[in-house]
Parts: structure tokens; C-alpha cells; sequence
């Protein structure tokens, strides 16, 4: 396996394994898709609408970023298989177990024991801290 790989599978396996923990909690029912709020879309067509607004969203805000140079990008050289991973990684995987974790499990835990205001703060305190 390529140095390139094996960095790109490493960047990835913490959101992942702490998906599939979720995925096996869930089956196992040791916690149910309420407490964390999942909550299924009315319809397909309502999920394919928030999953298509939601990578354009992610794709505006890259452009908007890079125009106003708030963004670097270099020249990608990363091999295909790389950037499959990657691109799994960033735009699947991690938006999905930061939102489990933090805006589900978390928020719920903290408003049960210190209410809804303190534990909106803190949990977007863990949020900002888990990004820096």
C-alpha cells in the first residue's frame, strides 16, 4: 500500500469507525434513532433534495472561499483511489458522524443535565474546538 493511501484511509477511519459504532448502537438498540434526532425524510425526493442542496452548498462555499482567497488550493496530485477516499471522507463521512455526534448525541445529553441555551453553547464549543 502507497504512503498516499494509507494517509488518506488514516484521515478517514476515525469518522468512520465512529459511524459504524453508531450504525451497531442503533441495530443493537442501545440507543434509538431519537435520542441522537435522526429523523427520516417524508419522502425520496425530499431526501435527494437535502442531500443535492447540501453538496451545492458544500461546492458554493469552496468557490466563494477560493475567490476571495480565503481558501489555498494547490494542485491535487493525488492518485484516483486517494481521492475517491477522500472525497468519501469529507463530503460523506464526516458531515454525517459530526452531525450524530455532535448536533444529536452530544446537544441532547448537555440540554437533558444544563439546558437548551448552555448546551447549545457548549456543544458548538466542542464543535469549534474539534475543527481547530
Amino acid at each position: 500500500m502507497s504512503e498516499e493511501l494509507r494517509a488518506s484511509i488514516l484521515r478517514v477511519l476515525p469518522n468512520t469507525v465512529a459511524l459504524l459504532v453508531v450504525a451497531i448502537l442503533l441495530f443493537k438498540k442501545r440507543v434509538s434513532a431519537e435520542q441522537i434526532d435522526l429523523v427520516r425524510p417524508n419522502s425520496s425526493k425530499t431526501a435527494i433534495a437535502i442531500i443535492a442542496c447540501f453538496l451545492l452548498y458544500v461546492f458554493g462555499i469552496e468557490v466563494i472561499s477560493s475567490r476571495l482567497g480565503f481558501l489555498e488550493i494547490s494542485a491535487w496530485h493525488h492518485s484516483p483511489l486517494s481521492t475517491i477516499i477522500r472525497l468519501i471522507g469529507g463530503v460523506i463521512v464526516s458531515p454525517i458522524i459530526e452531525e450524530v455526534l455532535f448536533r444529536g448525541f452530544v446537544l441532547n445529553v448537555l440540554q437533558k443535565r444544563i439546558g437548551l441555551h448552555a448546551a447549545v453553547i457548549v456543544q458548538a464549543s466542542f464543535f469549534v474546538l474539534n475543527h481547530n
